[in-house]
């Protein structure tokens, strides 16, 4: 089963060198130590060899933590990151353009933007969407809106519509000027369950399990999935359809996690670790959590397609679900995603794996993931950064 932590910034800034950044390395010692299996699903999905994906990821692991202390140094004036997937090269969007030179002696390129994450998170709370958190009433979407997601290095807002949007809907959108595109949707966006209720398959192979969290003072045990794979105070049951414990809360639509207590802990041994071949193939160590930026590597377990890999598209992603259920707050990927797979694991692979989020949805062909009919993939996860943010408070869990 499975599980995540990351850092910030003060006197960082010594040990990142610029030209280090941009600069592969050989990741010996580092990269080297993930998984073979890992390693050969990103060097199919990212199309390098395996040598190059190990240094992608020794590159990408230090970017990674570059953006964090940024993000820290910055605050407010970090308007978001992206990575060249080509160079390796970090990108930040700042505010003001005094940041300009903190951020490139730090070792990352800089963009200086005109409207920038306040202004586009304004946006995007416009539209529609949960602007007081969980609990809060969904301000409702225009007609003909599918779906929407934040774009830092275009500074924009990218919205996508049906072919059948009204004419009020384009003119609404066309309001916010060169913050809004507007994009056509190829198909409706489901949610990747089989079957609302069921049981690595978790209920019956509907569904695919998450992250292991764990309050650290009581030892009490739980299991992170998707809300739409579960119930509220219903039961979850694993691959051979043994108990794993009752449903404690259950978020969907609007955001789409759960928390399940374990408390078959006699039949289900549980720890940091995430399957490469659900169910029963091998596993991966899990150590700590992150919330990637836009170009980050990624890697997807799930009972469906396996083990897929692929980059972040687009952060804070708004989408209608099915036509019937609006989602918020998710991460846009683009690994190969399909139904059963709800649920299942999205993490960054590198020196440490570490969790990025669990499963939420795609956008289907027939119901196969788009690069089977020779399109780019757009899925959907939702960020284990905000449901530890949720429920570590209320239950004390970490990733275990």
């Amino acid at each position: 089963m499975l599980c995540g932590t990351m850092g910030l910034l003060g006197a960082l800034f010594a040990p990142f060198d610029a030209a280090a950044v941009a600069r592969p390395d050989t990741g010996h010692g580092h990269a080297e130590d993930v998984p073979a299996a890992v390693l050969a699903a990103l060097a199919r999905d990212l199309d390098m060899t395996e040598d190059q994906a190990r240094q992608r990821l020794a590159v990408q692991e230090r970017a990674v933590a570059l953006n964090t202390a940024l993000r820290g140094r910055m605050g407010k004036d970090h308007a978001g990151s992206w990575l060249d997937a080509d160079t390796g090269r970090l990108t930040v969007a700042a505010t003001r353009a005094d940041q300009a030179p903190r951020v490139v002696a730090a070792g990352a390129d800089v963009r200086v933007v005109r409207h920038g994450a306040a202004a586009l998170a304004a946006i995007s709370d416009d539209l529609g969407g949960h602007r007081g958190g969980r609990g809060a009433k969904a301000v409702t979407a225009p007609e003909g809106v599918v779906g929407w997601y934040t774009d830092p290095a275009g500074d924009r807002v990218v919205v996508t519509i049906r072919r059948d949007a009204a004419r009020a809907t384009l003119d609404r959108l066309a309001a916010y000027g060169d913050a809004v595109v507007v994009a056509r949707a190829t198909a409706q966006p489901t949610a990747t369950w089989q079957y609302l209720h069921g049981g690595d398959a978790i209920n019956g192979g509907n569904c695919s399990n998450g992250f292991n969290v764990v309050n650290p003072t009581t030892s009490v045990r739980y299991l992170i999935t998707a809300g739409h794979c579960v119930t509220a105070g219903g039961t979850v049951t694993g691959q051979d359809g043994s108990v794993i414990g009752p449903v404690v809360e259950r978020w969907f639509p609007g955001f789409d996690d759960a928390l399940v207590r374990v408390t078959n802990t006699a039949q289900w041994v549980q720890g940091p670790w995430v399957d490469t071949n659900p169910s029963n193939g091998a596993a991966v160590t899990i150590d700590g959590y992150s919330d990637g930026p836009v170009g980050a590597a990624v890697c997807k377990s799930g009972v469906k397609t396996r083990l897929t890999c692929g980059h972040i598209t687009g952060k804070d992603q708004s989408v209608l679900y099915d036509n019937v259920n609006w989602m918020y707050g998710l991460t846009r990927f683009d690994a190969c995603v399909e139904k059963g797979d709800s649920g299942g694991s999205v993490y960054q692979t590198g020196p440490q794996n570490r969790a990025e989020g669990v499963v939420s949805g795609a956008t289907l062909d027939a119901g196969r993931c788009l690069e089977k009919v020779g399109l780019p993939n757009v899925s959907f996860y939702y960020p284990i950064a905000d449901s530890l943010a949720y429920y570590g408070p209320r239950y004390g869990v970490v990733v275990s």
